[in-house]
């Protein structure tokens, strides 16, 4: 995923005040901005103590600062039959704005 949902601006897009892609953040082009490394790549493990992680194939990269997308979803959403067709959810924030168009 190359973008993602700034949830300050959250409560403007269900008023109607924003769109969709005014709430869209390119990461990869806030990375080159800031002078990070923008890497799209599953983590598999965070090693805190040596400053790394490991990625999914297996390369592990040092880190100074790190900053992490979980991909937040509402808790236990997955395990209550009828949640997803009868409650407005907010997370993720695209499945959220899906709905309230």
């Amino acid at each position: 995923m190359e973008h993602s949902f700034y949830s300050g601006m959250l409560p403007g897009a269900v008023a109607k005040l924003y769109t969709d892609e005014e709430l869209k953040v390119n990461l990869k082009t806030a990375a080159i901005w800031s002078e990070a490394r923008y890497i799209f790549q599953k983590a598999v493990k965070i090693d805190a103590d040596y400053n790394r992680i490991q990625l999914q194939n297996g390369e592990y990269v040092q880190y100074d600062v790190l900053s992490v997308n979980i991909g937040s979803v509402t808790r236990s959403s997955f395990k209550i039959p009828g949640i997803w067709d009868f409650s407005l959810t907010t997370r993720p924030i695209n499945h959220l704005l899906f709905k309230i168009q």
